[in-house]
């Protein structure tokens, strides 16, 4: 599923330049879009499982944005399914028999392939628009893909999109229920910029998420409470102790990217304001926040995607709707990825009328 060494930096180039700022804030328009049509469905369903709707919403951001295709609802849940099934393979006995996880991943493989093929082929034909698999069919330089590669870089990248974006869409979810101030002060902001009442589509544009500070150290703090990716694989190059213990070159370790970022003062509170300029522990120490694999090659190229996502996201769903907990401290399990094991029961209703909210401000 991915890719290391030379390939892994061959793949790496033909995508980084469709995951540069500037086309990132291309596909805002439709972030917004994927984003509002998934709030408004949860707001007519009442009640809805934060856990399986997070995963459908990520789905279709990751196919419309990175894709460039609009897949149908069928497909979309074929697809988020599909992909759950891999992730539930993972750290499990590689036993290729009937009923295995190993089998059912293998078979989701197929399913998601052939999905990939309808995109793959509407894009090769496709003159306008832009998408990060439409830069890769495009590419002619020395790192071009065969049409495999195309398909396999695809794959992973709309693999670790879904289950990345919503592990954290429904932690956002769960701790903007927990705390209601920290929403409120959210609204706040959207207020003063006169963002708080819903326009068209398009009208949270680059420059005016810049200004929405709070909602970025939101962000910010889901990804440190709970990162979507909660553990780190790396290969030792050369033989090391730490803290008294030796660990041999060759051996394949296993780090924990949450147990990492909480620690400190307050770490198990969630206090968005911690990223304040003056309380950054970054500044002092860069491996306190690496949700995205830190700093160096190895990290995420889709960084500055999913952040977008996650912030339009926030901004979205605290002026379009509110929600409340069905059981209000839920169990949760960290390892390998964050999840609710309840499935995150919510009950989602229509944000009051902006008169209203106004005077509360």
């Amino acid at each position: 599923m991915a890719a290391s060494g030379e390939i892994h930096h061959m793949r790496r180039q033909c995508v980084l330049p469709a995951a540069t700022t500037p086309v990132i804030s291309e596909l805002f328009p439709t972030i917004q879009e994927v984003i509002r049509k998934h709030l408004s469905k949860w707001v007519t369903q009442n009640a809805i499982l934060g856990e399986s709707e997070s995963r459908y919403l990520a789905t279709g951001l990751a196919t419309q944005c990175l894709l460039g295709y609009t897949y149908n609802n069928r497909e979309v849940y074929q697809i988020a399914e599909a992909m759950s099934t891999i992730e539930q393979s993972f750290f499990t006995f590689p036993c290729n028999l009937p009923g295995s996880a190993l089998r059912k991943a293998m078979e989701s493989r197929e399913v998601v392939g052939k999905l990939l093929d309808k995109s793959i082929e509407y894009q090769k034909v496709r003159e306008t628009g832009s998408s990060v698999l439409k830069a890769m069919l495009q590419n002619r330089g020395p790192n071009q893909l065969t049409m495999g590669e195309v398909k396999d870089v695809s794959m992973e990248m709309v693999f670790c999109a879904i289950q990345g974006m919503s592990k954290a869409i429904c932690t956002l979810l769960l701790e903007l229920a927990r705390h209601h101030h920290v929403t409120e002060k959210a609204c706040q902001e959207l207020f003063h910029l006169n963002l708080l009442e819903t326009q068209t589509v398009g009208d949270l544009t680059v420059n005016k998420m810049a200004d929405l500070t709070f909602i970025k150290r939101i962000v910010k703090e889901v990804l440190r409470m709970a990162p979507p990716i909660g553990n780190g694989y790396r290969h030792v190059l050369r033989t090391m102790d730490i803290d008294g213990y030796q660990i041999p070159k060759g051996w394949a370790i296993l780090y924990s990217i949450r147990d990492q970022q909480k620690s400190g003062t307050s770490c198990e509170k969630f206090d968005p304001d911690r990223w304040l300029p003056h309380r950054d522990v970054t500044k002092v120490d860069q491996y306190m926040y690496t949700p995205f694999g830190g700093p160096g090659q190895r990290s995420c190229v889709g960084e500055s995607f999913a952040v977008s996502c996650l912030e339009i996201f926030t901004a979205e769903s605290i002026r379009n709707c509110q929600w409340n907990l069905m059981e209000s401290n839920p169990a949760m399990k960290y390892f390998s990825t964050v999840e609710a094991l309840d499935g995150l029961p919510l009950v989602v209703s229509e944000a009051p009328p902006f008169r209203q909210r106004r005077i509360t401000l």
